[in-house]
């Protein structure tokens, strides 16, 4: 079934752009992209299920066209005896400007020059989106084709990650931080790409089972789900490696791509809550294309009535919802830092995506509190990337984080930043809490991930002896 959707994503760029060359209406061209990809996919599809494959064609046709013209901005940049870095990046801002946007606005079904508002950020975070799922296959099929599991653990190195970048955005220059933060979000990629296979896989087994036998094929769908994970990271789901942040940052991408879709829909969102319940769902690999359990509706009524379950699941909704806000800006911030965005107009680009924003945190009154998070995410990112390098010490590595902060920070005034010792604590806080949501069985693997993940040295006193064998990998 994912390579159903895969396919029917590519299909739906292609006959998009074909389409529209045709001088027919964007009504109509929509009317046969959507009997196509329920062709392809083999199933009816929903308004919101369209709008997700038509934006994953988009991300991959924009990635296609960044990787063409990019390689001659890169070639160019190769032959020059000066390499003159100004050139180059004039050269491929050129690109995201042409090419990659012209082709862009086709795969979203827009005639070429309508005014859909499409800016230089937006351009970037699809191509950006494009390059994850390129990326995420290259591991998968490097993975595939390795003679070891202990070799296809490998694939996902700095140096491999950064070979990925290149060639994706014709930037030669491509940093080794920006390797290491691409392969974390791949790992999330494949990990929520497993998910939605195990429930596209459940869901077509109900449709042809006459006696209904959920809990069957549910478990047989969870596993296969297991599986492919294994066979495109050589990690093991099951308790060997710590997969808490990996799941933590599936379910918030998961989330995202959500109210992303119920931005898209043309006649508006139906049901934005159970959309997003069911995002969240699917990330956990609780099915809930076939299991009618796998969601919970948000606590109402006072907080003095609720129950023990109720409060537990209030919690957890907050935590992913707050994750999935400072996901969607992390996208968006990003996009607009490469864009050319300065302390002068990131406000204004970062807003852009506010429609988006309002389904995932509809109190506006916390937006500031989460964008400032987020920067502290982005420190984080930025420092921990560089201590792993080990290019430079400590005190360097802090620099560049609180740099990397700061130029988020609009320069109005009213937003502030955080010292670097608050934004560590604030992320030892974080990694601790993800910590406590590991089983029994699980603990030592994940007390032993949290203290690699921050460094904590022999004075950790949640440390203790263990008989059990810790595995860490290099992807």
């Amino acid at each position: 079934m994912r390579f159903r959707y895969d396919a029917a994503a590519e299909n739906v760029a292609r006959l998009e752009t074909a389409c529209l060359k045709t001088n027919a209406t964007v009504d109509d061209c929509r009317q046969q992209v959507e009997r196509s990809a329920e062709d392809l996919a083999g199933k009816h599809i929903n308004g919101t299920e369209l709008e997700k494959i038509v934006r994953k064609g988009a991300e991959g046709t924009a990635f296609e066209y960044m990787v063409s013209c990019g390689d001659m901005a890169h070639d160019a940049y190769d032959m020059d005896p000066n390499k003159n870095k100004e050139a180059l990046g004039v050269a491929l801002k050129n690109c995201r400007d042409g090419a990659v946007k012209e082709g862009l606005e086709k795969a979203l079904g827009q005639q070429t020059g309508e005014d859909k508002n499409i800016t230089r950020a937006d351009v970037v975070a699809y191509v950006r989106q494009g390059t994850n799922k390129f990326a995420a296959q290259s591991l998968e099929a490097c993975a595939s084709a390795a003679p070891s599991m202990e070799v296809a653990r490998t694939c996902g190195s700095e140096e491999n990650m950064k070979k990925l970048l290149i060639k994706a955005t014709g930037n030669p220059l491509t940093t080794s931080e920006e390797a290491i933060a691409l392969k974390d979000d791949i790992m999330a990629t494949i990990f929520l790409s497993a998910q939605r296979m195990g429930n596209l896989a459940a869901e077509a087994a109900d449709d042809t089972d006459v006696d209904k036998d959920v809990a069957k094929y549910e478990a047989k769908y969870e596993h296969e789900a297991d599986d492919y994970f294994y066979e495109a990271t050589g990690i093991k789901p099951d308790g060997t490696y710590d997969l808490t942040m990996t799941e933590k940052k599936a379910t918030a991408a998961s989330i995202v791509d959500a109210a992303l879709a119920c931005s898209d829909v043309h006649s508006g969102c139906a049901d934005p809550e159970q959309l997003l319940n069911d995002a969240i769902a699917t990330a956990k690999g609780r099915m809930p294309s076939v299991n009618k359990n796998a969601t919970m509706d948000v606590p109402t009524g006072a907080a003095s009535t609720w129950t023990k379950e109720d409060k537990k699941y209030a919690m957890q909704r907050e935590t992913q919802m707050r994750d999935a806000d400072r996901k969607l800006i992390s996208r968006r911030t990003d996009a607009c830092v490469v864009a050319g965005s300065t302390q002068a107009d990131i406000e204004q680009c970062r807003d852009a995506v506010s429609n988006v924003r309002e389904t995932i945190t509809p109190n506006r009154d916390d937006w500031k509190v989460l964008d400032r998070e987020q920067r502290s995410d982005k420190a984080m990112e930025v420092y921990d990337a560089c201590v792993e390098i080990g290019e430079g010490k400590d005190s360097e590595c802090e620099t560049k984080a609180v740099e990397a902060a700061q130029q988020l920070v609009p320069e109005d005034g009213e937003e502030t930043m955080e010292t670097i010792s608050s934004m560590k604590a604030k992320k030892a806080k974080e990694r601790f809490a993800a910590e406590q949501s590991c089983g029994d069985s699980e603990k030592s693997v994940c007390m032993q991930a949290t203290k690699e993940d921050l460094q904590l040295g022999n004075d950790d006193t949640r440390a203790t002896t263990t008989t059990t064998t810790i595995k860490t990998t290099t992807i």
